[in-house]
């Protein structure tokens, strides 16, 4: 059985007998309060169950304060509880993860902790604090600590995301790891692909990511007289096809979230934290945005017949979404500047259609601004397209 099955039971464990290990887990608050500390740690001795109620009362976001808050401290910093039960470290670490509780993360860790086993279905703690380090809580309580500082603790102790993990021993260059963000979607379609390559083809493949990591907002004619040379030396068509589909599943929910719907056990967004569901589900981290602006660049340059999928990256990324707003606008832009430099009927008339669709006045004035220049240099109005979007039934076809 994994472990992350034996944690669920345990929780399962808990929560039906609320009445009897909870209340046990209170007396042991209690007994802290009250200073007889040789009692409680004889109390928890070697006693799993025991241990891992007071653990996941004591944790509990909602506990943080004392008499549990001074418990808790009292518990992370006396090893001699903790380490006296087999399986105890593990499910503290897990819980902790769970409750986002820094400093709960960190102890367990240094107690030995393994952090490469999922947490909960497709996500390791690496995966959760990275996300929570981005987005973090605004609760303000000093016991959750830093997630970054999490983070990096979690790196220097081995640990890895959960797509690191499942590509490890494989053939693949590890530099691909410190390129892309992991999280995303569409990153592990595109290892799949990579992993299967060739030598030759893998090298070719990466010197093409890294060139993808260009900060710019438009491609420089420097930029792309490198990416001629870089797709010439490699299977071009193989790379495009690959991106293509990448680019597809960018406008997709993420799939390694930090919390999310994917057990049984039901939804993981605490109530004091749903305003964060958006940026769980939807966000995009910088790397992965620059990384994709230099996808599309290279897409809008060697593929025909690309408007609608251009289209849909564009729309994807310029849609509202609760708790973040616009949900990338520094892919929108570069996205709908490339739909209108491919300067086709279908192309302009999916720009227009995007200026229509947007519900939201920014996206809407930076739509204009990269449309007017395009549509005046080439004697066309914006009241002809409109025109023209409505008389000829156009279905986004």
């Amino acid at each position: 059985m994994s472990m992350l099955n034996t944690f669920d039971q345990m929780c399962d464990r808990l929560y039906a007998d609320k009445g009897g290990i909870y209340s046990q887990a209170k007396h042991y608050v209690y007994l802290h309060k009250q200073g007889k500390l040789k009692e409680l740690e004889a109390t928890l001795q070697g006693d799993e169950e025991a241990l891992f109620a007071f653990i996941v009362w004591v944790l509990f976001p909602q506990h943080l304060r004392d008499p549990e808050g001074a418990a808790c401290k009292w518990l992370l910093a006396n090893s001699n509880p903790l380490t006296s039960a087999e399986g105890v470290i593990d499910k503290g670490f897990y819980f902790a993860v769970y409750c986002w509780h820094a400093e709960g993360i960190k102890t367990f860790l240094a107690l030995g902790a393994d952090p490469n086993k999922e947490v909960m279905p497709q996500r390791f703690a690496l995966d959760v604090c990275r996300n929570r380090a981005e987005y973090p809580l605004s609760s303000g309580s000093p016991e959750f600590g830093s997630l970054e500082d999490v983070a990096e603790c979690l790196e220097e102790a081995g640990a890895q995301t959960y797509l690191e993990y499942q590509f490890r021993g494989k053939h693949l260059d590890p530099e691909v790891f410190a390129l892309v963000d992991t999280r995303d979607p569409w990153i592990e379609h595109f290892l799949n692909d990579y992993e299967v390559l060739p030598g030759t083809e893998q090298a070719g493949w990466m010197a093409l990511l890294k060139h993808c990591t260009n900060k710019s907002k438009a491609p420089s004619k420097t930029w792309l007289k490198k990416l001629s040379d870089l797709i010439a030396a490699i299977d071009g068509d193989a790379f495009v096809n690959s991106i293509l589909q990448c680019i597809k599943l960018a406008a997709e929910k993420r799939k390694s979230l930090s919390f999310g719907d994917l057990t049984e056990i039901g939804d993981y967004y605490h109530s004091s934290d749903a305003c964060h569901a958006g940026n769980d589900l939807w966000g995009m981290s910088k790397k992965n945005s620059i990384v994709l602006k230099g996808l599309v660049w290279v897409l809008s340059h060697y593929r025909d017949g690309i408007e609608y999928d251009l289209y849909r990256i564009t729309k994807a990324m310029y849609t509202k979404v609760p708790g973040i707003g616009i949900r990338n606008v520094k892919l929108a832009n570069p996205c709908f500047a490339e739909l209108i430099r491919l300067g086709s009927d279908k192309a302009l008339m999916y720009a227009l259609q995007l200026h229509d669709e947007a519900d939201n006045q920014p996206a809407i004035k930076k739509m204009k601004t990269l449309l007017d220049p395009y549509l005046k240099e080439k004697g066309i109005s914006m009241n002809l397209l409109q025109l023209r979007l409505e008389t000829e039934n156009w279905d986004g076809s």
